[in-house]
C-alpha cells in the first residue's frame, strides 16, 4: 500500500465511502438470501415461478 496521502480525498471521506460500499454489499447479499428463502419456504403452486 502506498503511504503517500492523496490531497484530493481525505481519509474520512474514504472511510465513509468504504463503509457505504460494504453496507450496500451486505444489504444486497441479505436481500438475495431473504428472497431465496422466501421463494423456497412459500407454498408452491403448480408450475408457477415468479421470475
Amino acid at each position: 500500500m502506498p503511504s503517500a496521502k492523496s490531497p484530493i480525498i481525505s481519509d474520512d471521506a474514504l472511510n465513509k465511502l468504504w463503509i457505504g460500499l460494504v453496507s450496500v454489499e451486505f444489504a444486497l447479499v441479505i436481500g438475495v438470501l431473504v428472497l431465496a428463502l422466501w421463494a423456497r419456504v412459500r407454498p408452491r403452486r403448480q408450475g408457477y415461478s415468479p421470475i
